[in-house]
């Protein structure tokens, strides 16, 4: 769905407040330069935004929610005209990640059941939370992509359904509350996009996101890069969580291949 009443700077006009909340896509995990080369700061760029961003590593759902009620990012969103959120990955990836893949390897689906079930609840009292505290923001809220390309993407696949079904769900129930950035779509068949630790976006996968929110802001705009992404070029670069999640996925799947 294209919204196109998004505001765009001009000289006549004041700076809008763009502001991005979730998790370690949204703070620009898989870059070298996160806060001045991902997708957020690029569309701040292009259309002239003041660019907060307050995402954080390894955010689930109900940490989101518990962040909600903190005074700095409760100020932070109440000034804010639009807020983007990414949600939903770490609700899967943190949650007994071993367990949680093998049994999706066997197709016992408890565990994803569960935890789709928790998200749910959770995202809805975020969209809630929000609106509460700024109900003129106009919300962003990304899909979730599947950067999986050996025997786990199936298993992946699960937990991306999961998200992207709730996200659509809720809006199907309340029309209008938020814009989807379809990133899932954005990213299919774009291994490329993926940084060397194989979960996050790189340079071209952030520039995808800025695009594709563009394109929904309906702002007409050609992408401005005023700093360029700077690649990660090894896996000793790349947070140490996540450098363990993907040993393990990688263990997990080696098991099936």
């Amino acid at each position: 769905m294209i919204i196109c009443c998004f505001p765009v700077a001009s000289f006549a006009t004041s700076k809008t407040d763009y502001l991005l909340l979730g998790d370690s896509i949204a703070y620009g995990q898989g870059i070298v330069n996160s806060n001045a080369g991902c997708y957020g700061k690029i569309v701040a760029d292009t259309n002239g935004y003041n660019y907060k961003n307050l995402a954080v590593n390894g955010m689930t759902s109900k940490a989101l929610l518990l962040y909600l009620d903190t005074s700095s990012v409760k100020s932070a969103v109440r000034e804010a005209e639009i807020i983007q959120i990414s949600i939903g990955g770490n609700d899967f990836l943190t949650s007994n990640l071993p367990l949680l893949l093998f049994t999706g390897l066997i197709n016992a689906d408890f565990m994803f059941n569960s935890i789709q079930k928790s998200f749910s609840a959770n995202f809805a009292d975020i969209i809630e939370k929000i609106k509460e505290l700024n109900p003129k923001a106009k919300l962003l809220i990304q899909t979730l992509y599947n950067p999986c390309d050996n025997s786990l993407r199936r298993v992946y696949q699960k937990g991306v359904n999961a998200v992207n079904n709730t996200i659509k769900t809720y809006l199907a129930n309340h029309s209008g509350s938020f814009t989807v950035v379809d990133v899932e779509s954005a990213f299919a068949g774009h291994s490329d996009y993926i940084a060397v630790d194989t979960i996050h976006p790189n340079s071209k996968g952030n520039l995808a996101i800025a695009n594709k929110t563009l394109s929904v802001m309906g702002s007409g705009r050609a992408a401005v890069i005023t700093s360029p992404a700077t690649d990660w070029t090894s896996p000793s670069q790349t947070n140490a969580a996540y450098s363990v999640i993907n040993k393990l996925a990688n263990i997990i799947a080696s098991l099936f291949d």
